[in-house]
């Protein structure tokens, strides 16, 4: 309801030329345009405000990354300012791809709505940053395609965006469970004592001036949520791309509730603070994936509810109630679970990735 209140979009812009793609299964209408780079970024990428519509990038598997960061965008960025090349800019970029449900092509005038800029990002960024200076002589190659399968969507996203160098578990950005996550998120942030970010594409927040130790990225996420709630803290201690890998179908399984992705970050996150301000042992840092493992049966007892059911918002409750207090009762409850872990012996690295060190560590915490 939050985001159908924000309301439906649409444009219609200008373009220099056109041709068709043929009809296929699902897919209605679909064009290659040429498109001056002014109008494009005058009326699709900019909205009623004058503000870049970032809403039309929520598909991309990554957000803008930085001139100073990226030097594709700062070659861009050059090609437009250089008065011989900035002519030939629509040759030389790779062009975009924009998906609607409703497009209409008339003449020289095309119409979309509810758009979503599946590849192009970071070309759209930099013509919006470098408006001021396009020429009416740069234009922009665009494919603009007619679909409201979710499926074809998303294998368009991952077809297009295979071009680039674009890592596996970022196309889990795409995942509706990811989105109704990182949903969640934003919701939850009503106090900036408890607000987090869930970062679903790379640099989504890099531009925000967002303290890094609130943002976590999908990586994270996974890790944290693994090891808390799904007893995996031996595979998070691993590659987090081999979690991902590993997990993803249980992890971001669209059963689970929102709510342990939330808890799971914001433990690792009081966890974060509380080690840097000296309060809690060194081993909870160095054991972190098991600490949160620990931190669930301390406060749940040895039956936590199931991941997909609504007990479980109770469990969240609970921890958060308790990982969130600045007393003693948060101290102590790290300080007991460091005590736990010194029983269990020496811990080097090739016994922290076995499952029975996991088994261990429960029977510790819950006897």
């Amino acid at each position: 309801m939050w985001i159908k209140s924000q309301g439906a979009y649409e444009t219609t812009f200008e373009i220099i030329g056109s041709a068709s793609f043929p009809k296929s299964t699902g897919i209605e209408e679909s064009y290659v345009v040429t498109v001056s780079a002014k109008e494009f970024t005058k009326k699709v990428l900019t909205d009623e405000n004058g503000s870049l519509r970032r809403s039309i990038f929520e598909e991309n598997v990554r957000d803008f990354i930085p001139f100073d960061t990226s030097e594709i965008n700062g070659e861009i960025s050059r090609t437009l300012r250089d008065e011989d090349r900035t002519q030939r800019f629509g040759i030389m970029n790779n062009g975009l791809t924009i998906i609607s449900p409703d497009v209409r092509l008339q003449s020289n005038e095309i119409f979309i709505s509810n758009y979503q800029i599946v590849n192009g990002c970071q070309t759209s960024n930099v013509l919006f940053e470098e408006n001021a200076i396009i020429t009416d002589k740069t234009t922009i190659m665009a494919k603009i395609i007619e679909t409201d399968d979710q499926d074809i969507v998303d294998d368009i996203v991952r077809s297009t965006n295979r071009q680039n160098k674009i890592e596996d578990h970022q196309f889990l950005a795409t995942l509706d469970s990811v989105k109704s996550a990182e949903r969640y998120f934003i919701a939850r942030g009503g106090d900036e004592e408890h607000r987090l970010y869930f970062e679903r594409r790379p640099n989504q927040y890099g531009r925000d001036g967002i303290p890094s130790i609130r943002i976590f990225d999908l990586k994270e996420i996974a890790r944290c949520t693994g090891a808390m709630f799904l007893d995996k803290p031996d595979v998070a201690s691993r590659y987090p791309n081999q979690l991902v890998e590993e997990l993803h179908g249980t992890v971001f399984d669209p059963k689970n509730r929102e709510e342990i992705f939330y808890t799971a970050s914001f433990c690792s996150y009081r966890l974060k603070l509380l080690h840097s301000n000296g309060r809690i042992d060194k081993s909870l840092n160095r054991l972190k994936w098991y600490s949160l493992m620990a931190i669930k049966y301390r406060i749940c007892g040895g039956s936590p509810s199931n991941v997909t059911s609504r007990k479980v918002e109770k469990d969240c409750e609970k921890i958060i109630d308790v990982i969130s207090r600045n007393d003693e009762v948060c101290i102590n409850l790290c300080n007991d679970i460091a005590r736990r872990f010194a029983t269990l012996g020496e811990i080097d690295r090739d016994r922290l990735r076995t499952t029975r060190f996991v088994a261990e560590v429960r029977d510790a915490m819950t006897s």
